[in-house]
């Protein structure tokens, strides 16, 4: 798969096409993944949110260079992006075990139904 600038049409990379296979194996692969990350302690998947934080705000001229040219964004919408993701990071560092507790509501009938 050819990626090319939207602006200039220059080629900028090309991509391998993926076989149906890969897909099977990259969604086994995701799910094991997914069930390692959900095993770990709140704090530790937080540490990782708050190191991804840092790490886009101290690569984001990267980040920017790349949006630019693969999208032909303007570098404040580029900014854009990778604020919003940092953003995103560090809300759920602080606020996702709260996101990911369970809480009951009350039910269409207060006292005989709830909603979980």
């Amino acid at each position: 798969m050819a990626v090319r600038a939207p602006f200039t049409g220059e080629l900028i990379a090309t991509l391998p096409a993926g076989a149906p296979e890969d897909m099977t194996y990259a969604f086994n692969r995701a799910r094991r993944a997914q069930r390692a990350w959900a095993a770990l302690p709140f704090a530790s998947r937080a540490r990782v949110f708050k190191r991804y934080h840092d790490l886009i705000l101290e690569r984001q001229e990267e980040a920017l260079d790349l949006i630019q040219l693969e999208g032909g964004k303007a570098r404040y919408n580029a900014f854009e992006e990778v604020g919003d993701v940092a953003g995103v990071c560090r809300f759920y560092a602080y606020h996702g075990e709260a996101a990911l507790a369970r809480s009951a509501a009350p039910g269409l009938v207060p006292l005989l139904t709830q909603v979980e």
